[in-house]
């Protein structure tokens, strides 16, 4: 809209007339970021010690934020990603959570996201559990797939069972998978089996990115240690 001097009346905040509006905006921006939520309710306490050995309940949670953020059907995220951070239960501040992430200040720590057939995904959990009950940075917390394993088999065929979405894997199938861009480029010894697997999208979200948004649409959070990596 021209005002009487020519011009584009809303060109610019400092138009004459249109202060209000601009005030409005802001304050309306404002009211969003205080509505925003700034705790959640954690029913059990969290804790990240020995993930490069098993599962733990903030692998877990990490796993599920990527999965989530990614819009994937499984996730997989290196140990090396999980700190050692003990949560306790109750009312946490969302802040509070950046510690369960070994990287949480790292923008380069991004999701990576490809389709991997059945029979991919099995070499990489065999992988994982390879060096069990040893440490290994590449040991893998999970979402949307459960593995067993028997530790006393060799090495290279000690994974006995794998579910995804409840249902036993197919390895001509492929599956959607969310992972670390270092993960997708082959680290921790993955090179061999991802080589030639083309990713789908590596994201600008980061790992603390993901978990922060998971945390602002979960206001109660369990926490409970799942079942999902078992060594039988």
């Amino acid at each position: 809209m021209l005002n009487s001097f020519g011009v584009f009346a809303a060109a610019t905040c400092l138009s004459i007339g249109i202060m209000a509006p601009c005030i409005a905006d802001s304050n309306a921006s404002a009211h969003l970021k205080e509505k925003l939520p700034k705790t959640v309710v954690l029913q059990n306490a969290i804790s990240g010690a020995e993930s490069s050995r098993r599962e733990t309940s903030s692998g877990d949670m990490t796993a599920d934020a990527i999965r989530e953020t990614a819009g994937t059907e499984i996730a997989l995220v290196p140990s090396e990603e999980i700190s050692d951070a003990f949560l306790s239960g109750g009312v946490v501040k969302l802040s509070a959570f950046n510690t369960i992430l070994r990287y949480s200040g790292d923008s380069g720590d991004t999701i990576a996201t490809m389709n991997l057939t059945g029979s991919q995904i099995l070499k990489l959990c065999e992988r994982s559990v390879s060096r069990f009950p040893l440490a290994y940075d590449g040991f893998l917390q999970v979402s949307g797939m459960e593995i067993r394993f028997n530790s006393v088999l060799p090495r290279g065929a000690r994974v006995t069972q794998i579910k995804i979405d409840g249902n036993d894997i197919k390895p001509d199938t492929e599956y959607s998978v969310a992972t670390t861009h270092a993960m997708a480029a082959g680290a921790y010894g993955y090179f061999s089996i991802l080589k030639n697997t083309q990713v789908t999208n590596l994201s600008d979200d980061t790992l603390a990115a993901a978990l922060n948004q998971y945390l602002r649409t979960h206001a109660v959070i369990d926490g409970s240690l799942g079942t999902r990596v078992t060594a039988q």
